[in-house]
């Protein structure tokens, strides 16, 4: 199974880095980590990836881990992991190459 990255290329699915994410998230909302729950909803993105004939892309997994977070009443998590989505955008935007600079 592949995952389409934000610059269009294409990657094997990794489904670890999305349980990580959440355990940061996790680390750096509540403090409370629950490895188990993490993993449970990185396996359920899986599946449904898996079992549909799309290929995920970055902001589809954002978008289904931030809703399994609310789903499963981590709000205070949820709010920490789209903080940390806010934040890496910003880097993003920051980070590029001035092409008058080159």
């Amino acid at each position: 199974m592949n995952i389409i990255k934000r610059d269009g290329t294409i990657v094997k699915f990794e489904k670890n880095k999305i349980k990580d994410a959440i355990v940061n998230s996790m680390k750096y909302g509540s403090g409370i980590i629950k490895e188990d729950l993490a993993n449970e909803i990185a396996e359920t993105i899986e599946e449904q990836f898996r079992n549909s004939n799309k290929t995920a892309t970055v902001y589809n997994i954002e978008d289904l881990v931030y809703y399994e977070l609310v789903k499963h009443e981590e709000i205070v998590t949820a709010k920490a992991y789209e903080e940390y989505r806010a934040i890496q955008s910003f880097k993003r935007t920051i980070n590029t190459t001035d092409d008058s600079i080159i």
